[in-house]
């Protein structure tokens, strides 16, 4: 998007000529520029010359470690690379081999770890890593993560243009209607915090000077009534995670009159779902890949340069505007200034149901050192055997 094109200057490298100043520029190519198969660009049997299966498990990398075997949706076994250089940034790593497993339930991830078959767990529901913690069989560590989660509303219409949340007064009612601190203290818990803007507050340019929207379920119901649904209305609420955290959104829903079905599905059904214009209300989360800078978070939800995710506000024009601006300057102050705009015309349209800030709790095994990071990216590289 921000590329005009490449020029190869040489064996090993190129020029990169930009369309417009863009501020993670650096970050995009050192995470997006991977290293590719040859011939995965220039395939003579597909019709548009990209052979897309082409590192399916044809796997190459550049880090610490190695994958030594690859077992999709079930194991990857990794070692260490002996010729890693000694002076990088992330360090030789200590652990010879470390062998990751999918392991989907989380009461069997305990046992794992408590029975010493495994060493590390994260993402462990806080109640679950706090018994553990009490068995004294391994350890629950807290840390953070850049992961918020949100409700995404059908503001533009896609399923169907007098679709309720079309109107601002039911999108300011859905925002009323949730009681985000019960769902921090009583569910979520942790080092989770409630979030009144459309990104994590660790992030550059992520605003708090926004419309808030305390709980207040009387004040939703009679919104709901201005805007014509005095008895509410049904609809389906979309998750692909948190499933507990989604049954409790569909019980405020509908004791403010919203009769909120769950719909619980995998990621990419969600997705596909979206795509064809059926979802009218999900269950969101984001981790901006761990980038402490709104950048990689706003404009993939609304627009500007990159305006690809835009399908439930595409009609706000203004918004877009704004968020190009800032991801288009490599002034820092001016891109503060145009996300708190566009933060504060998100909030007060009441586009999304901003929740909570994410708790990263892990378990770890009395064996292993582990420092839990800032920004919710553990790097395995860097723990240790005790």
């Amino acid at each position: 998007r921000w590329i005009k094109k490449a020029v190869v200057k040489g064996p090993y490298a190129l020029r990169i000529h930009m369309k417009h100043e863009y501020p993670l520029v650096l970050y995009d190519l050192a995470v997006y520029s991977r290293i590719r198969k040859k011939g995965t660009y220039d395939d003579p049997s597909k019709e548009d010359g990209i052979n897309r299966n082409a590192q399916q498990l044809t796997l190459n990398g550049l880090g610490p470690y190695k994958v030594k075997e690859y077992v999709p949706n079930g194991k990857i076994v990794m070692e260490r690379f002996e010729q890693y250089r000694k002076d990088s940034p992330k360090g030789f790593p200590s652990i010879k081999r470390i062998t990751m497993r999918t392991v989907p339930d989380y009461g069997v991830q305990a046992a794992e770890i408590m029975s010493g078959n495994a060493d590390w767990a994260f993402l462990v529901p806080h109640d679950i890593a706090a018994d553990v913690q009490k068995s004294g069989r391994a350890r629950h560590i807290q840390g953070f993560s850049m992961r918020i989660g949100f409700i995404i509303l059908d503001a533009a219409g896609t399923t169907g243009k007098d679709a309720p949340t079309t109107k601002l007064k039911v999108r300011q009612a859905l925002n009323h209607a949730i009681d985000r601190d019960a769902l921090v203290k009583t569910l979520v818990k942790g080092t989770s915090e409630v979030i009144h803007s459309a990104c994590n507050p660790v992030q550059f340019g992520c605003s708090q000077n926004v419309t808030k929207y305390e709980y207040d379920p009387a004040k939703a119901k009679k919104l709901l009534a201005e805007a014509g649904y005095p008895n509410g209305f049904s609809t389906t609420l979309w998750a692909y995670r948190e499933k507990f955290v989604t049954e409790a959104l569909a019980g405020m829903l509908r004791k403010v009159g919203v009769k909120a079905k769950l719909r619980y599905v995998k990621g990419s059904q969600l997705k596909k779902s979206e795509n064809n214009n059926k979802v009218m209300m999900a269950f969101r989360t984001n981790g901006s890949t761990s980038v402490p800078h709104v950048g990689k978070s706003i404009p993939i939800y609304f627009g500007g340069v990159n305006k690809r995710n835009t399908r439930y506000v595409k009609h706000d024009e203004e918004l877009f505007d704004i968020i190009a601006k800032a991801s288009s300057t490599y002034d820092e102050k001016a891109q503060a200034a145009h996300y708190e705009k566009a933060l504060q015309r998100i909030a007060d349209q009441a586009y999304w149901v901003p929740l909570y800030k994410f708790a990263m709790n892990y378990l770890v095994s009395n064996d292993l050192a582990f420092e839990p990071p800032s920004d919710g990216m553990p790097r395995l590289f860097l723990a240790k055997w005790k």
